[in-house]
Parts: structure tokens; C-alpha cells; sequence
């Protein structure tokens, strides 16, 4: 395992590259085989990427993971700054960045969840050698409802708590970060593939959240998956043949 320690930010994080046990060169791009890489759900890590990266692994690619910073529940009395902009959600678009520079090759960007919102930032700054991004639960518009789910529903909060950390949550997450996502969505390169994974029973995340993300970026290449039955980050699990073909099948175009 490979990795490297990055110091951009007051506090130092590591990225680490997880080869195959199993490399194949089915997916090679002009001899090179593609690395995955993960940015992992809010509040998730390495073993949250488990079956994820066991799935890039059986596919015979590399994967690419890291912690996120502001990764938990937390009170903040300033909002977090980065030195290009305000907002944890910065911060993360900073971190995707610096990751997307240091991988040498072709790239696959596999993302979770609300960080997709960031690390779609990053893409959009940093599009060399990126051959499509992969995003399951997100990203998402429509940011007070699915944060307000998350508090009341995966954290069981009661409603003026949710609501109150939700506001706050908003704020330390970066006003104007949000408020550029559909310009640097147009950023991205014409007919750039993207593949959107989502539950139809998502009760953090609908699928019309993600499908107002998505609406400014009409020069996208987009393809939809939806699970009839999936909910908020479990589709891998419970439809493990359905999920793993239609990522092979994204692979395949994007590298052929």
C-alpha cells in the first residue's frame, strides 16, 4: 500500500493506493490501467469503502481512498476556511484536488454522497487524465431537505435540532461554494461521462435532488441507474450483480 501525506490544510492527512490482488488490463487505456478514486460519504472512512473497493479490485483496477476532513457531527464558531474559499465543502474540493494532481495516469473519480457536490468541484478545476466519474447517493441540489434528512433520520435527531443544525450545517458548509456548483458543473468537458447510481427509495437522498445537480449540466454524457428497491448507499449491498455490471459496463465505454 502506497501513500503519501498531504499538509495543505492545518491538519495533515494521507492518501493511500490499494492495488488489485488481482490486476487486469481489460480496462487499460494505451497500456495504462485506470485508477479509481474514492471519496468516501460523510462521516464514512476505509471500512465504509469496503465493498466498493473489493468491487474495483475484482474489476482488476487499483483504488485510491482518503479521510475527509470535517468528517462528523461538530459545532463550529467560525466557518471553515480554506485559503481559496470558505466552507468544509471547499476544504473537500480542496483535498479531491490535491489527490486528482498526485495520481499520475488515467482516473476513474468514484464518489459518495453529499462530498460528490465537492469532489464534481474538483473535477471541474482539474479534468486532465479523469476518464469519467462514477457517483452513488449524490451528488444533490435541494441541500436543507437531504441534510435535514440525514440529522432527523440516519442520526434520529428531533425536528428543531435537525433544523437548527442543518442551518448551521449549511452555513459551515459554504454559501457561495453552493451557490457556484452550477457553473462548475458546466465547467466539465462536452459529453463528459458520468454514471448517477441511485435508490428510488433513498430517504436521504431522492432521486430528484440528484436530477436538479444535474440539471445545468446538459454537455454531460450522463447515464442513470436506478434501483427500484435501493435506498441511501446500499445498493451495492443488496444488488451486488446489477451494480457491479453497470459499473463494468461504464468502464468499458469509457475506455474503449
Amino acid at each position: 500500500m502506497n501513500s503519501a501525506r498531504l499538509t495543505d490544510h492545518p491538519h495533515s492527512w494521507t492518501w493511500h493506493t490499494l492495488p488489485s490482488p488481482t490486476p487486469s488490463d481489460e480496462f487499460a487505456v494505451q497500456g495504462k490501467r485506470p485508477t479509481v478514486i474514492f471519496v468516501h460519504q460523510f462521516g464514512g472512512n476505509r471500512f465504509t469503502l469496503g465493498r466498493s473497493i473489493q468491487l474495483v479490485h475484482r474489476l482488476g483496477l487499483d483504488a485510491v481512498w482518503f479521510p475527509l476532513l470535517y468528517n462528523k457531527v461538530e459545532l463550529h464558531a467560525f466557518t471553515p476556511a480554506a485559503a481559496n474559499g470558505w466552507g468544509f465543502g471547499r476544504v473537500w474540493a480542496n483535498q479531491v484536488a490535491r489527490v486528482l494532481k498526485s495520481v499520475r495516469g488515467p482516473k476513474i473519480l468514484f464518489t459518495q454522497s453529499m462530498p460528490s457536490n465537492s469532489a464534481m468541484t474538483a473535477l471541474s478545476e482539474n479534468p486532465d487524465e479523469v476518464l469519467g466519474w462514477i457517483c452513488d447517493g449524490g451528488p444533490f441540489l435541494r441541500n436543507f431537505e437531504c441534510v435535514n434528512n440525514l440529522y432527523r433520520k440516519h442520526f434520529h435527531m428531533n425536528a428543531p435540532s435537525a433544523y437548527a443544525l442543518t442551518a448551521c450545517s449549511l452555513v459551515w458548509y459554504g454559501r457561495d461554494f453552493r451557490r457556484n456548483l452550477p457553473q462548475k458543473l458546466r465547467q466539465l468537458p462536452d459529453q463528459f461521462p458520468v454514471l448517477s447510481l441511485r435508490g428510488e427509495k433513498d430517504h436521504l437522498v431522492s432521486p430528484e435532488a440528484i436530477d436538479d445537480f444535474f440539471r445545468a449540466g446538459t454537455q454531460l454524457r450522463l447515464t442513470k441507474k436506478s434501483f427500484a428497491e435501493g435506498g441511501h448507499l446500499d445498493l451495492l449491498k443488496r444488488f451486488e450483480a446489477e451494480y457491479e455490471e453497470s459499473v463494468r459496463n461504464f468502464l468499458k465505454a469509457v475506455t474503449s
